[in-house]
């Protein structure tokens, strides 16, 4: 089973490198370099993901834990990002700027967890079907962070809504649109049932990336999503 787990996430990182591949091949734009930054961060997301599912100590699965956090934030970020640009949607300019300084803090508290009560209070390594894997005890800023990335991925939503509605008579467009909503859903519902303790024990977020990317990669590759403008 632990085996099969791995090879789900490995295989989504293979498709991450594919996916950079093909954006690289694109014609350079002021919004490649943005899809370009949220393939990366995918990638270490899934990296961090493949070295915690195999590791066995506290201390080297939280190590993966923080890589696997750091890309799997500033990824969704990115996308949102690019999306909004790309389109030419009128967002208040400083929104960008704190939601990304949001992250920042948020990362530099999930990197330094062990030294304060913010985000978890304490941590215990708990055996599953799919491998061991570290249960914390959520600290203040756990449920913020969580809302926050709530918020952040309706944000995602509503606008590739919006895109896939604006072009939905334009067959090509409408395609390449709604594989980009249609990736907005998973994170957010998974995200909120883990929130509501609904899962419980399982991180299914990095699966959802995956999946994200498969659809990208779709919308890159078979609809030609840089020449929609």
């Amino acid at each position: 089973m632990v085996s099969a787990w791995f090879s789900i996430h490995f295989i989504g990182f293979c498709i991450c490198i594919m996916l950079l591949r093909v954006i690289l091949k694109q014609k350079d734009s002021k919004y490649r370099h943005m899809l370009i930054n949220s393939t990366i961060f995918a990638c270490i997301a899934l990296v961090g993901r493949c070295i915690y599912i195999y590791e066995t100590s506290m201390d080297g699965m939280l190590v993966a834990f923080k890589i696997e956090n750091f890309g799997k934030c500033f990824a969704h970020l990115f996308v949102l990002i690019f999306v909004v640009r790309y389109q030419r949607l009128r967002w208040p300019k400083f929104l960008f700027a704190a939601m990304f300084t949001f992250h920042v803090i948020a990362a530099y508290l999930v990197v330094t967890c062990q030294y304060h009560n913010l985000y978890c209070k304490s941590m215990e390594l708990v055996d599953t079907p799919l491998g061991s894997i570290i249960v914390f005890e959520k600290g203040s800023f756990y449920p913020i962070y969580g809302l926050f990335m709530i918020g952040q991925m309706l944000m995602y939503f509503f606008v590739t809504a919006h895109v896939w509605h604006k072009h939905r008579k334009n067959r090509i467009k409408s395609k390449a649109y709604r594989l980009l909503f249609i990736s907005s859903i998973p994170p957010m519902v998974v995200l909120a049932l883990q929130l509501t303790h609904t899962v419980k024990n399982a991180d299914f977020i990095p699966l959802t990336i995956v999946l994200s990317i498969v659809l990208l990669l779709l919308s890159v590759r078979k609809y030609g999503l840089f020449d929609l403008v």
